[in-house]
């Protein structure tokens, strides 16, 4: 009570003294800066248009003619007279073009053309972006000509508005129309690189969340990126419009395989294998579309729209079953209603991908998308402290399981004891009453010698219910009694471990041949080998103390010899690393003058 006191005392200061400084230096408020370009927009007006689908007539820009076909050039001609020319230190022209090719003349001069890239695009023209045509200081009151040729539909009647002006004032123009987008941009680009780092740094630890950060830092770039491209800002960094196609239609493309990876990583649904195949599908899509553009058989720009159509099939369908698990998860549920938005305004796009609004829904599409990569950049983060708090349990775990080993060592060698007296002790006290009853104490004497041996002997033999393991372990365990090691070991285990039987054959061969390696190479009176199994909940642990010869050094994940008679101490322990990656667990190899030591910790199992 006392504490929510304070802090509403808090708040009411705050906000009064906010009221009393606005006050105090209200009467120092002055109007703002404002800047405003001032070059000719006019330009655009009262264009001649002749084409051979309408008759001749005055048209200002932008314009999209609908009688217009595929491959029917469009020339738009208007006079630039010498005081239009001389209002400016170095005039230009700024002609957009939009999977066009064009040209621009000035009298019979060809000032600029472009192909539109027509020439690496099968005859096909594609790529956009805004082009500063220089004016020459010296010319004829002539008339300035554009001609536009498109080979879409979609694109042919469209035509862009003109700007004349200073080289200078244009470039700074197209910053500033562009200057909102290269701060999104550059920001969503900042956010997945900060987002890969700390990917890298919890890769080890929680592999599920580092993947889900992957793609999430993936999902940022590829919309950073089309963002920049779209907008044009592109151009103040590589200004190669072939290429910005390329990675804008790819980068589209691309964003719809990410963000079912990382539905998968991150929200893993009871629909996981679903939202995997649905990216698979946008990968297949992907594919085509390379190999489509690469041989000419289709393009970018026209398969675009099967990728959307693709795109909103595959969030209809995401939707229908993650609607089964909205009532008990509230991450799916929130994940849900953001797809059915998101599906609403895919479908709006295409629907009016050839109305005057297209450009406009376009827009919102992406100003959603961007919100909804940051809405899935806060989960995230928001993540993260309930990640570190389940690592600090599962240490505190691990540290009861150790604490706990003691007793389970001591009960393992009880009850190994009572199976083997009640198995064939009845016998042997028979044959001992029968040696002493004819007096024949030294034989009697080797006979108990032997039953000692005998019940050392059969402490080795495994019976802990998972017979793959029993095999396993025991058949190791007489390679090392063979060496004359001595021999710790302490095993409870469950009956049903989730392991499978190549993982587990794999994981403690590999253990044992590495140790029986180094066991080789120890003088006889030194060998030893300790061994401890233990399985708690759903967690493994394993630890493997051994004796070694000769001193190590690490590189990487590999301990390597420095005496030249030993290639590897446990050969990398290759098999054994990927084996303990691919249960998300743990591995820590250490040593000291004596001994090697392995400690494993496997989870789900």
């Amino acid at each position: 009570m006392q504490k929510n006191r304070t802090k509403i005392i808090v708040i009411i200061f705050c906000v009064l003294s906010i009221i009393f400084f606005l006050l105090q230096t209200g009467n120092y408020f002055l109007p703002v800066y404002q800047w405003k370009m001032d070059f000719s927009t006019d330009f655009s007006e009262q264009w001649w248009m002749e084409t051979k689908a309408e008759e001749a007539r005055y048209v200002d820009l932008p314009e999209d003619i609908k009688s217009v076909k595929p491959g029917q050039w469009i020339i738009l001609k208007k006079k630039l007279t010498h005081e239009e020319r001389e209002e400016y230190d170095n005039p230009c022209l700024m002609v957009g073009s939009s999977q066009q090719e064009f040209y621009v003349k000035l009298g019979d001069e060809i000032l600029y053309h472009s192909d539109g890239m027509a020439k690496i695009n099968f005859g096909r023209t594609s790529g956009c972006a805004w082009f500063l045509v220089p004016i020459p200081k010296d010319f004829a009151e002539e008339e300035i000509i554009i001609a536009y040729r498109s080979t879409y539909k979609s694109m042919a009647g469209r035509l862009p508005a003109v700007y004349l002006g200073d080289k200078n004032e244009l470039q700074y123009e197209q910053f500033v129309i562009s200057l909102w987008d290269i701060v999104v941009g550059a920001v969503l680009i900042f956010f997945a690189l900060t987002i890969f780092g700390v990917s890298w740094i919890l890769h080890r630890e929680v592999k599920q969340l580092a993947k889900s950060g992957i793609y999430l830092g993936l999902l940022l770039l590829t919309l950073g990126a089309f963002i920049l491209i779209e907008s044009q800002a592109i151009a103040f960094f590589v200004f190669n419009y072939a290429l910005n196609y390329y990675i804008e239609f790819v980068s589209m493309l691309a964003f719809m395989i990410f963000i079912y990876r990382f539905i998968y990583y991150f929200y893993y649904p009871k629909c996981k294998e679903l939202i995997w195949r649905l990216g698979d599908f946008h990968l297949f899509l992907l594919i085509i579309a390379l190999l489509g553009q690469l041989t000419g058989l289709t393009d970018f720009f026209n398969f675009q729209w099967i990728a959307l159509g693709g795109f909103e099939a595959t969030i209809l369908i995401a939707t229908f079953f993650l609607l089964k698990e909205i009532r008990t998860n509230k991450k799916i549920r929130e994940l849900f209603l953001w797809l059915i938005l998101l599906s609403l305004l895919v479908l709006f796009s295409i629907v009016l991908s050839r109305m005057k609004l297209e450009m406009a829904m376009w827009d919102v599409l992406l100003a959603l998308v961007t919100v909804f990569e940051l809405y899935f950049l806060a989960q995230f983060c928001w993540s993260l402290p309930r990640i570190f708090r389940v690592q600090t349990e599962n240490q505190v775990l691990k540290e009861e399981i150790q604490h706990q080993m003691a007793y389970y060592e001591k009960m393992g060698e009880n009850k190994k004891a009572t199976r083997k007296y009640m198995h064939d002790m009845k016998y042997q006290w028979f044959t001992l009453e029968q040696l002493l009853e004819k007096g024949q104490i030294e034989e009697a004497k080797e006979h108990v010698r032997l039953v000692r041996e005998e019940a050392e002997r059969g402490r080795k033999l495994l019976d802990t219910g998972n017979y793959l393991l029993d095999a396993i372990v025991s058949e190791k365990l007489g390679k090392v009694e063979q060496l004359g090691a001595k021999i710790e070991w302490c095993i409870a285990v469950k009956k049903d471990l989730q392991i499978t039987s190549s993982d587990c054959s794999a994981l403690f061969g590999n253990l044992f041949d590495n140790a029986l390696e180094a066991l080789r190479k120890v003088e006889p009176e030194q060998r030893s080998l300790e061994l401890k199994i233990m399985s708690k909940q759903n967690l493994l642990l394993i630890k493997m103390k051994n004796t070694y010869a000769g001193e190590l050094r690490k590189e990487g994940d590999h301990y390597l010899t420095t005496k030249s008679e030993a290639d590897w101490h446990g050969i990398g322990l290759e098999s054994v690393t990927a084996i303990v990656k691919s249960y998300n667990g743990e591995l820590e190899l250490s040593c000291d003058d004596t001994y090697f030591y392995v400690g494993i910790i496997l989870y789900g199992v």
